[in-house]
């Protein structure tokens, strides 16, 4: 099975980080509802916004790290990724994956959204199976590029 594009455009994101972002690296330690520590971190390049959580990680991580464990995700469960609209309509990509990679011999989930992803619409359309919310999604950028297009 081929890796998801959305996660090869998120490890290009981290791929891509400009010094000045890594030298302010700081990612924050979060507690989750099963009362376990991880670190959540947030970034802006070219104009994508991107947050990864990474659960199961209380020890600072770096840049190097958080590519490991991009690169250990082997699959994207279909139920565990989706778009979304933010709150000023700009589509968005989500996911929640196990990477097979460990840090300090612990495992990791990692729970990854990225916008705007202007691609959202292909990507979905790609999808065999759409959640309610996935198909208003579609239906919402389906019109818009119809607007775009001036397509009555």
């Amino acid at each position: 099975m081929a890796i998801n594009e959305n996660l090869l455009a998120t490890i290009d994101a981290v791929e891509s980080l400009g010094q000045r972002i890594r030298q302010n690296w700081n990612p924050l330690p979060y507690r989750n509802r099963h009362d376990v520590w991880g670190r959540y971190l947030y970034f802006r390049g070219a104009e994508i916004h991107t947050s990864i959580s990474i659960s199961n990680c209380e020890q600072q991580i770096s840049p190097e790290d958080v590519l490991y464990l991009l690169r250990g995700i082997k699959v994207i469960e279909e139920d565990r990724w989706g778009g979304y609209l933010n709150n000023k309509c700009v589509p968005g990509f989500y996911a929640t994956a196990h990477s097979s990679h460990t840090l300090n011999g612990k495992s990791h989930w990692l729970m990854i959204s990225r916008s705007p992803d202007y691609r959202m619409l292909t990507i979905l359309k790609r999808k065999p199976f759409l959640t309610e919310r996935e198909q208003d999604l579609v239906q919402f950028l389906e019109e818009q590029e119809r607007k775009k297009r001036k397509i009555p």
